[in-house]
């Protein structure tokens, strides 16, 4: 309970201090006369109800989200993020562009401490029946699996070429990797999650240079982009075909619906038929998107307009903005949602360095339903 110190005596006006549960003390001059005080205690009251940012020195709110925290990261692991909500743990992880090398950074999702694992830093991701997080070598030929409770080394499945990514499939069980290197026709992976960690199928060539991977948990399609082109690959046949969209860019597998690029527009697509159910026109491309399923919000991070969108995953309408220019941030990269905590992990560029942006979204369930 906020406990409301010094007494408010007959005087012109009076120093009230407010502490809060989260120590932190504000404290207002008020004229203490009749209606005025009452309104300004109102407002005060109404004040200290909110939560400080962890990691921040004040507390840095917008309409319905808390920058919870900014964490700083190595640009060895900048460019992807993943989540495992069982473990309150994320993941950020290199790029194939990167000079100074590849690493996987764990960042402990109560405390937001990193910790750095090396060999293997591309692409990470999370198989979320064991646990385990998985991230390509690209040099090395290789995914190294590792344990998501000690990050030790549980195995190294070896490819070709030179692999950057991987996507997790929950329906069949599978590790998708993609690879470049493979001179205008670069490959994909399919691997067993489960010992013996074999490859099921590949080299599959994709036709062009890889670009995103993400595999449909809901029935086990891999959606992929090979030389800017969007295409999918048949989870049973392995065949290779092109979509009638854009880049997916996320998938609500609970819904069995894909969130896709094409331009300046957000496609809404049947996963199981495939068919577009609506188009959206936007007035930028989006960096990245995500979906938190608990609350039914669909967010897109929008680089031009320093700020992150949340709009309907079923019609696409637009819910609110939540802007991140007045605190210098661009948020110019991946995505990843935890839908049990309400927050959105997204990595970010302030002054020039990489960050990793926490989010909260602090929408109800109860209000949110409607959205689904």
């Amino acid at each position: 309970m906020s406990s409301v110190k010094g007494a408010l005596a007959r005087s012109k006006s009076t120093r009230i201090t407010v502490k809060t549960k989260y120590m932190k003390n504000y404290s207002i001059k008020l004229v203490t006369t009749g209606a005025c005080l009452l309104f300004a205690l109102s407002l005060l009251a109404l004040a200290v109800t909110s939560e400080p940012d962890a990691g921040m020195p004040d507390a840095v709110t917008g309409p319905g989200f808390d920058l919870l925290a900014t964490v700083p990261l190595p640009t060895t692991a900048d460019a992807g993020v993943a989540v495992n909500e069982a473990l309150n743990k994320i993941y950020t992880s290199g790029n194939a562009t990167s000079l100074s090398g590849f690493d996987v950074v764990v960042i402990d999702g109560t405390t937001f401490a990193t910790t750095t694992v090396s060999a293997g830093g591309e692409g990470a991701n999370v198989d979320v029946k064991t646990d385990r997080y998985w991230a390509a070598t690209v040099f090395g030929g290789s995914v190294v699996v590792r344990d998501g409770t000690t990050n030790s080394i549980v195995t190294t499945v070896p490819l070709s070429d030179c692999p950057i990514e991987t996507t997790y499939d929950f329906s069949k069980n599978r590790v998708w990797a993609g690879a470049q290197c493979g001179g205008g026709n670069d490959p994909v992976f399919a691997i067993n999650a489960n010992t013996p960690f074999n490859v099921i199928a590949g080299p599959i060539g994709s036709g062009g240079v890889m670009g995103s991977i993400i595999a449909n948990g809901a029935n086990g399609r891999l959606y992929l982009t090979a030389s800017g082109v969007s295409k999918k690959v048949d989870p049973t046949t392995f065949a290779v075909t092109s979509t009638a969209f854009g880049t997916v860019m996320a998938i609500n597998t609970l819904t069995n619906k894909l969130y896709a690029t094409g331009g300046n527009n957000l496609q809404i697509i049947n996963g199981a038929t495939e068919v577009i159910q609506t188009t959206i026109g936007l007035t930028y491309t989006p960096a990245s998107m995500g979906i938190n399923t608990e609350l039914g919000h669909l967010y897109l991070a929008n680089s031009a307009g320093n700020s992150l969108e949340v709009r309907n995953p079923s019609t696409g309408a637009l819910i609110a903005t939540f802007s991140l220019a007045t605190f210098g941030d661009t948020p110019n990269g991946a995505m990843t949602v935890d839908s049990i905590r309400g927050r959105i992990y997204v990595t970010a560029n302030i002054g020039g360095s990489p960050v990793l942006l926490v989010i909260e979204d602090l929408t109800t369930a109860r209000n949110s339903r409607s959205n689904l």
